[in-house]
């Protein structure tokens, strides 16, 4: 798939979020997310810390965005865990939503992975079902197994020939569903 496509399912998918995210009213927002200990709104300015800080509006900004993310994953040892820690959230509803560029020059659909999951986590619990747009949900699931810290490969080889499915992706992701 190429890099414009991928961006664009990225970008979609962050509209579709975020479209959904503006829905919400207190008490969704504090209901239990399919991330263990996290609530809706902890997800989504997990999402938005993400996207402060590896978006970027000009594509000059890109080696700026990569400068970042490298010292923010040395200053946590290279620990996704740690790194989501001294990330933090971002405020939600953060004042400004921008349909951004991509950062996804390293990993390759891990971004677009990331969304669709994360989408996936609040609207589940929440009873707020949606069809993924099946390409969109091909390349996440292509970029699931790029994602630090998850463990997909491993799930990957043992799910190997399941077709393309929702659950599928959430399961490689290591969600209980």
């Amino acid at each position: 798939m190429e890099l414009a496509a991928r961006r664009r399912h990225h970008l979609d998918e962050l509209a579709d979020l975020w479209s959904f995210a503006a829905t919400l009213d207190g008490a969704a927002l504090t209901e239990q997310s399919l991330c263990e200990g996290w609530t809706v709104a902890d997800v989504l300015g997990h999402v938005a810390a993400w996207e402060r800080l590896l978006g970027y509006d000009r594509a000059v900004e890109h080696p700026v965005r990569l400068v970042r993310l490298g010292i923010a994953a040395v200053r946590a040892a290279g620990s996704t865990k740690q790194l989501n820690k001294r990330l933090g959230a971002a405020a939600w509803p953060p004042a400004t939503l921008s349909r951004r560029h991509v950062f996804d020059r390293l990993s390759p659909g891990a971004q677009l992975a990331e969304l669709v999951i994360h989408h996936q986590d609040i609207r589940r619990p929440l009873g707020a079902p949606r069809d993924i747009p099946p390409e969109r949900l091909e390349l996440a699931l292509d970029g699931v197994v790029r994602l630090p810290g998850v463990g997909a490969r491993r799930r990957a080889s043992e799910l190997r020939g399941q077709p393309p499915t929702e659950e599928l992706l959430l399961r490689l992701a290591g969600r209980s569903i």
